[in-house]
């Protein structure tokens, strides 16, 4: 599982089996189809952790 919110992290998303971009990442990572998950002030990386580890 990988989380990023720039497009700095595409070859790191690309390789991961699951991947999440955060409610404040930029349009540009979000349109490339990830999952989306909360911002930063939602507590959205541990959003994605619940969702995965159930």
């Amino acid at each position: 599982m990988a989380v990023g919110d720039n497009l700095n992290d595409v070859e790191m998303l690309d390789f991961a089996g699951t991947a999440y971009v955060m409610g404040n990442a930029t349009d540009a990572l979000k349109s490339r189809g990830y999952r989306i998950t909360g911002t930063n002030d939602e507590a959205g990386l541990a959003t994605a952790i619940r969702e995965n580890i159930q």
